[in-house]
């Protein structure tokens, strides 16, 4: 019989994301499914040519179909954040929105 504390160390299920399960029915990665969805909604996606993460991670230089204080909103992203900001597009969320809510550099949020 399994004690309480040994089913409490089970790993607990990761929430999949939207952008992840589509990706997973149609049988390409999160990732390109994500640069899809975005360049659809009119984001503008560029690979960066050298590091600007911390571990040597290029990211991305995404431009958003918005503007912020009559200035285009440009961010630099990880990979993973392209997959979330995808969540958001696909739940509707205002870009205006996403774009206010993350405006620090090296710092992303889903929770806008």
């Amino acid at each position: 019989n399994p004690t309480k504390a040994m089913l409490d160390k089970r790993p607990r299920p990761r929430k999949i994301s939207k952008v992840q399960k589509i990706a997973l029915q149609r049988n390409i990665s999160a990732h390109e499914l994500a640069k899809n969805i975005l360049t659809e909604a009119g984001y503008k996606i560029v690979r960066q040519e050298t590091p600007v993460f911390e571990g040597g991670w290029r990211g991305y230089l995404v431009e958003y179909p918005c503007q912020i204080n009559d200035v285009r909103f440009v961010k630099r992203m990880r990979r993973s954040w392209l997959i979330d900001l995808a969540d958001l597009v696909i739940d509707g969320v205002p870009t205006e929105e996403i774009a206010s809510a993350n405006q620090s550099e090296y710092e992303w949020t889903k929770d806008v």
